[in-house]
């Protein structure tokens, strides 16, 4: 199945994709991103045990490089090194994330695949290749805002809510969300919005900046979407 979906991305679209084939949706996640690009990885039950083992604990989707260096902080270096830490102490420090991270270390995810599930969000990122002023960054959300306006004109929904997002040169990841009463008509306005997002951004002329990105969210049927902007009686 995984070689057939490959296959048609490449026929259609013609780009690469990489798969993952596993018992669970994380251990599949992880094995997608093994052999990039264009790579097949299988983990058999079997071989769960020893596959985790050795593996960084970096490579568990969800662990940035906050929780990372928090982990390591612990002892916590590969997810072999995970799995001997009491749940008790892993919930202590990271709440109910915790347990998740206690789970996840043994291989286990009960996270049902929900297939053809309806596109929550839109969105487009790009890292720069120099830390930047928050002023700086006009360009890129004029160029990520017409590239989310692209893809999302192909979604017969309208989405209600711009989302901005922008990570500091120390990793602090930023975000600012605004639902508008008229949704953005094209990828002008929907730049502007993004523009009036940065400005509720208290920050400092210190502080720089090495990712933006540009989202849309809160999908609604056009139908029902023109109906809210108007008093019906």
């Amino acid at each position: 199945m995984a070689k057939t979906i490959r296959q048609q991305i490449r026929d259609e679209l013609q780009l690469t994709a990489s798969a993952g084939v596993a018992p669970n949706k994380f251990l599949a996640k992880v094995a997608s991103d093994w052999r990039k690009p264009d790579g097949l990885f299988v983990i058999q039950p079997s071989e769960v045990t020893a596959f985790l083992t050795s593996l960084p604990v970096g490579r568990i989707p969800g662990v940035g490089t906050v929780t990372e260096s928090r982990l390591k902080e612990i002892g916590a270096t590969t997810v072999g090194r995970l799995q001997t830490i009491d749940q008790s102490l892993l919930e202590q420090r990271f709440g109910r994330y915790g347990r998740r991270l206690y789970e996840l270390a043994r291989g286990i995810d009960h996270i049902p695949v929900i297939a053809n599930r309806p596109t929550k969000s839109i969105s487009a990122e790009d890292t720069l290749e120099r830390d930047v002023k928050l002023a700086e960054t006009d360009g890129l959300i004029h160029q990520l805002a017409q590239k989310v306006w692209d893809a999302s004109s192909k979604d017969a929904r309208v989405a209600r809510t711009v989302v901005l997002k922008l990570k500091t040169s120390d990793f602090t990841i930023l975000t600012r969300s605004l639902t508008p009463r008229v949704p953005p008509q094209d990828g002008k306005e929907l730049a502007s919005i993004a523009l009036s997002l940065r400005a509720r951004i208290d920050t400092n002329e210190s502080l720089r900046f090495r990712l933006v990105g540009v989202g849309l969210s809160n999908f609604a049927d056009a139908e029902r979407t023109c109906i809210s902007l108007f008093d019906i009686e």
